[in-house]
């Protein structure tokens, strides 16, 4: 019974193949109308975006407050939609394929792509997927999907040298000391391969990008942030699939301190400037400069620090974010809550005192190395650490 119900199944699968094709589905609704039904926006919208140029907030995402997508017909007169978040681009098909999360390179998916787009473009299946969203939000249920990210590494080169070894304090292997720290050089990477099996990144010279390595979580999925240092809007910096905190795979125990930095990037150029202080110190960056540390993150990283401080007695944790709005939020939050010391370079804003540019790495060059070495260590000693 159970092999015939297979073959049933088979059969028609192979009866729809006959008689659906992508022609077909062109006769009853144009690509306008199938992407507007499948990411429930609407038709307007995406004629205004093609005839304007303009980027919309992105419908394959709920967390774009941006406007970073859009839709234009490429030169063969296909429509096609491109996050430049990297989580899509591709015509209607690839769309229907996102949402329902098929595979729209495998056969037997397409075949069921093809079937549902015909049932929902007709009465009957309109009257079905209206319902459906209504009650369930298929995009929404699709998008509460964890992104698998997955990455192509290539061999480092003289720029990508170039590159860190400006961060970095006498660093006599600069491409070893980056890979301990889980950071890799990246040719491709893919989001959702499966069903997207197109290379969201090729690596070009003059615009590399690295994959910091974040750990697995429960269900095995690596977490992964990308990082494209000269994108500029609406390319994004940053892709990543998860909300962790950075180099907590480089955190040990028992430290002396813990340093709470903006960036991934910063903190390993803080690490190596400091790790000649005679302190053990850990660093970490938060998910982002607008995160806010709960009680309990706050009890996790002190729980990993031996170290405090002479004048308050308080675990030795401090912040060195950026000196802008953001960061002066995101520290003064810490130190309001927790009593996290601040520390910050100040570029004159608010009435302060130049002591260098309002981030860590920036403020590099305006010292040279050795006497910003000299610096940072200076001022770590006064923090009285017992």
């Amino acid at each position: 019974m159970f092999l015939k119900g297979i073959f049933l199944i088979f059969f028609e699968i192979m009866k729809i193949s006959k008689e659906l094709s992508k022609d077909d589905i062109f006769k009853l609704a144009d690509e306008i109308t199938i992407f507007s039904k499948y990411l429930d926006i609407p038709e307007s919208t995406i004629m205004h975006c093609i005839e304007t140029g303009k980027l919309i907030e992105s419908p394959v995402r709920d967390d774009d407050r941006d406007a970073s997508a859009g839709f234009k017909y490429n030169n063969k007169g296909k429509l096609r939609l491109r996050d430049f978040n990297g989580y899509f681009w591709g015509d209607c098909f690839d769309a229907v394929a996102y949402v329902l999360q098929l595979n729209v390179n495998n056969s037997v998916h397409f075949v069921q792509i093809l079937k549902h787009i015909y049932e929902t473009v007709t009465a009957k299946g309109l009257v079905k997927i209206q319902v459906f969203n209504k009650n369930l939000s298929i995009l929404k249920a699709a998008n509460q999907t964890k992104k698998v990210i997955t990455i192509e590494t290539r061999p480092w080169n003289i720029h990508d040298r170039y590159y860190w070894n400006d961060f970095l304090y006498k660093e006599r292997d600069v491409f070893g000391y980056i890979e301990s720290k889980y950071i890799y050089p990246l040719e491709h990477y893919w989001v959702d391969r499966d069903s997207q099996p197109s290379p969201k990144y090729y690596y070009k010279g003059s615009n590399p990008g690295y994959a910091y390595f974040l750990g697995y979580d429960t269900k095995g999925i690596a977490n992964y942030r990308l990082y494209f240092p000269y994108n500029k809007k609406p390319f994004p910096k940053f892709i990543t699939n998860n909300s962790s905190y950075q180099g907590l795979n480089n955190l040990g125990n028992d430290l002396d301190a813990i340093c709470i930095i903006k960036s991934r990037k910063d903190g390993i150029s803080i690490e190596s400037f400091v790790r000649d202080s005679g302190l053990n110190i850990g660093v970490i960056a938060p998910p982002s400069e607008n995160h806010i540390m709960t009680k309990a993150e706050y009890d996790w990283i002190s729980s990993r620090v031996k170290g405090k401080f002479k004048d308050t007695n308080l675990p030795a944790i401090l912040s060195f974010y950026d000196f802008d709005r953001t960061g002066l939020n995101g520290s003064g939050q810490i130190k309001r809550d927790f009593g996290v010391k601040r520390v910050m370079f100040t570029n004159g804003k608010y009435n302060t005192n130049v002591t260098g540019n309002k981030d860590f790495t920036a403020t590099i060059p305006m010292y040279g190395k050795l006497k910003f070495y000299k610096l940072i260590n200076e001022y770590i000693n006064k923090l009285e650490i017992i």
